[in-house]
């Protein structure tokens, strides 16, 4: 109990190292996150409502992520010629807006565009987010701060999950359309989206020296691309098995265990709560197993329980293995982060940010779509098993990539990371 309550008052102690700015980014992180998971309980249920396939749905999931592949890197070198401010408020306009799009309007091409858009919003907030941490924090606080934003986007996408499984049988008092209660309930997302730009203004910095970030070509001839697809590998990897079968998961519910949506918005809010406690895990774990053995353990950890909710149809056993494969694979997302922004040169953060972005999303923009045809015509068997087969191959790899590295924590200049 001493050793818990040592470690709690440590745990703390970092978190009121948290700089004003910092703390806006994680209130703004918390508005824009409550309202997407909205989106991302609701969106598709909606779409079915409206008599649309799974492919269907795959193709708007992948348009989304095609946003985020072709603008990745360019919105990564431009970065810095713009306040961290104006970039965030913008993508909290963006997001909104293109969330707002694809549930105003029935057209296919527009759906599509808006989608798009979408995707190119969450890029500018995900691209801005590590940079900014690594200018807001020392080496003390940081890896608390990378957990921390983890922690505070599952809070918002639990309790997003709680109010976009409610707010459809609240409107069913307005109408007795059920796309329409779906409708309504979005747009309320996107309204909440849009105001996560209010604490994104409080955000005070000086305005970015534009000559530094003018030499383009410059800074790319000299940015360690080696480096950067080690890191990036691994990551296309499980964002391809990743983008067979997770954004369909509440469709999972749906078709074979007949769940409602507020079931599943319940399933989904406790699903933040065991992702939520997984991240803030995760610097104790790195702390003692180090990072690299962190990320490897975690995501091979999952794999028996991704079998589960292969194979099994006994509804509380499959419930119990969506919470902890959730809770396994979130607990290393901000460990290898973190690892990343701690490998590579502080000028190389908003690049090396953009690549792994690119490197997930452009793996959903492929995955995405096949795993809606995969579903729709032979069900969620095969899209797991691929998945699970993807996830070892990226922990394989990215063990083998980095086993040698014992101080992960430190500046890549202080680390002899081995060529391969």
């Amino acid at each position: 109990m001493d050793r818990f309550l040592s470690g709690l008052k440590d745990y703390v102690e970092h978190l009121k190292l948290f700089s004003s700015n910092a703390r806006a980014f994680l209130v703004g992180g918390l508005i824009i996150w409550l309202g997407v998971s909205m989106f991302m309980l609701l969106l598709n249920l909606y779409f079915k409502e409206l008599g649309l396939s799974e492919g269907y749905i795959g193709t708007v999931l992948s348009r989304k992520a095609l946003g985020s592949v072709l603008l990745a890197i360019p919105i990564g070198l431009i970065l810095g010629r713009f306040t961290f401010r104006f970039a965030l408020t913008v993508s909290a306009f963006v997001i909104g807006v293109g969330y707002a799009a694809q549930v105003l309007t029935e057209s296919s091409p527009m759906i599509l565009v808006a989608a798009f858009l979408t995707g190119v919003g969450i890029t500018i907030v995900r691209v801005a987010s590590a940079p900014f941490f690594m200018r807001q924090t020392t080496q003390k606080e940081r890896t608390y701060l990378f957990s921390m934003n983890f922690a505070v986007s599952t809070v918002g996408a639990l309790a997003g999950s709680l109010i976009g499984g409610f707010l459809p049988k609240l409107f069913s008092i307005v109408t007795d359309v059920g796309y329409e209660q779906y409708r309504y309930s979005l747009v309320v997302a996107a309204l909440i989206i849009v105001s996560s730009a209010i604490p994104f203004l409080t955000i005070a910095e000086e305005k970015p020296d534009r000559k530094a970030h003018s030499e383009f070509l410059s800074d790319l001839k000299k940015t360690d691309w080696w480096l950067i697809g080690k890191l990036s590998i691994p990551t296309f990897i499980i964002g391809c098995g990743a983008g067979l079968i997770i954004p369909f998961m509440n469709l999972y519910f749906r078709d074979l265990f007949d769940s409602p949506a507020g079931t599943i918005g319940v399933l989904f809010a406790l699903l933040q709560c065991f992702m939520t406690a997984g991240t803030l895990v995760g610097p104790i774990l790195g702390k003692r197993l180090g990072l690299v053995r962190s990320v490897v353990l975690t995501q091979m950890a999952s794999i028996p329980f991704m079998l589960v909710l292969c194979f099994s149809r006994y509804f509380p056993v499959v419930v119990v293995a969506f919470l902890l494969r959730g809770a396994l694979m979130n607990m290393n997302q901000p460990l290898s982060v973190n690892f990343a922004m701690e490998a590579v040169k502080k000028e190389e953060h908003a690049v090396t940010n953009s690549v792994l972005m690119l490197a997930w999303t452009g793996s959903w923009a492929i995955s995405v779509q096949l795993g809606g045809t995969l579903i729709e015509r032979y069900s969620y068997v095969p899209s797991f098993l691929i998945t699970i087969a993807l996830y070892v191959a990226a922990s394989i790899l990215f063990y083998w990539f980095f086993k040698d590295v014992e101080a992960a924590r430190l500046p890549k200049h202080e680390v002899e990371i081995k060529e391969m």
